[in-house]
């Protein structure tokens, strides 16, 4: 990448910032957006393919985040929200326990998230791919990237005002569901996830020759990180 790649992204993210903080009218949403297409320019200019957005986009958090947030967590409120039986009662409520679980409490990805290799030590039959998916790299896409460019909104199962001040990456909103449901919308935090980019775009700044050439097997369907 030239450095006129790094000029052009330190220009989004510093409107990004403004836009966060108000200014123009903006929001979190306008924000996001830019974020987001910051993201997916830069991961479509590493892997020239169709039909791979998800898989290159995902890939692109993984590879080259190295900052001390982990967007390879799988996030345990999600896969039992979405996916209730993907893990038994018995799986789910180990996890829960090791947290003392409380609908009211407001949790951080910190308190109830897991790494992917704490799920298949316990239950190595799992398959990646699957468990995967509820990365939070993934759940970024889906969740957020999808629903943002395509309908200016994120899903149900997500939220953009963090219930938590804590200087975190990821924390829940408790929000009431079907009126007596308690659903924990994940929310990822602006401050964080705008440095996670900012570190994103240095480190992709340094690849000599582009495009890349398209993994053997992507991260998302299993492939080591």
């Amino acid at each position: 990448m030239s450095p006129y790649y790094l000029s052009i992204v330190d220009k989004k993210l510093e409107l990004s910032q403004k836009l966060y903080d108000g200014h123009l009218g903006g929001s979190f949403y306008d924000a996001l957006l830019i974020i987001l297409s910051v993201l997916s320019a830069t991961s479509s200019n590493l892997w020239k393919d169709k039909k791979i957005d998800k898989k290159r986009f995902v890939e692109l958090l993984i590879r080259y985040n190295t900052t001390e947030y982990d967007f390879s967590d799988i996030s345990i409120f999600i896969m039992h929200q979405k996916e209730p039986d993907f893990l038994s009662k018995e799986q789910h409520n180990y996890f829960f326990n090791k947290c003392n679980f409380l609908d009211t409490k407001i949790y951080t990805g910190s308190d109830v998230d897991v790494k992917e290799a704490d799920v298949l030590f316990q239950w190595p039959k799992i398959k990646l791919k699957e468990l995967r998916k509820f990365s939070y790299a993934s759940l970024f896409y889906d969740e957020i990237r999808s629903f943002l460019i395509h309908e200016y909104s994120v899903s149900d199962f997500a939220s953009i005002y963090p219930m938590s001040q804590r200087n975190v990456f990821v924390s829940y909103v408790n929000c009431l569901h079907n009126k007596c449901e308690v659903r924990h919308q994940i929310c990822f935090h602006f401050d964080i996830l705008l440095n996670i980019v900012k570190n994103i775009a240095q480190n992709v700044a340094t690849i000599d020759k582009l495009p890349l050439e398209l993994p053997q097997k992507w991260w998302i369907d299993g492939a080591e990180k």
